[in-house]
């Protein structure tokens, strides 16, 4: 008895794998670097909450030796310190005008761009889009994140 000839089978089934794996590789990595910089965003709202609720002596200042920075001054330092595009730096209420005990919010939204890994994973999942009728799987222009962080003036 003869086996049925399976030629070009394990070529077939090489060319369906493929294009899977390299777009769940890509969206892992999508997943990931958008962990990472939401860390990062985190990590920044809670570093100008602080800025935001220190107090520096300014004996030069009529009326006092306390001085706290505007809600300019906190978006420019989040702005300098930033590794990742800021779109968005909100401060209430003004940190220069609080009194102790008041909470401080400084919320950032942040737009990170996913550039090639989007257009290659967008691209694969297109190949298979006829088939499972689903857009694409990952934004063209990247994601918006956002992390608000309160603390208390001392």
């Amino acid at each position: 008895m003869r086996r049925p000839r399976e030629d070009g089978s394990a070529l077939v089934e090489v060319a369906m794998f493929v294009p899977l794996a390299i777009l769940l590789l890509g969206l892992g990595t999508f997943v990931a670097r958008a962990l990472i910089d939401y860390a990062k965003l985190s990590d920044l709202s809670a570093s100008a909450a602080r800025y935001a609720t220190r107090a520096a002596s300014d004996p030069a200042r009529e009326g006092g030796y306390r001085l706290r920075p505007t809600a300019a001054e906190v978006e420019a330092y989040v702005r300098r310190v930033a590794t990742i595009p800021i779109e968005s730096v909100t401060v209430t209420p003004d940190p220069s005008t609080a009194t102790p005990g008041t909470d401080v919010t400084v919320a950032i939204r942040a737009r990170v761009p996913l550039g090639p890994v989007a257009r290659s994973v967008n691209a694969i999942a297109g190949l298979f889009a006829g088939v499972a009728g689903a857009g694409p799987p990952l934004p063209a222009d990247g994601i918006t994140l956002e992390s608000a962080t309160v603390m208390r003036e001392e």
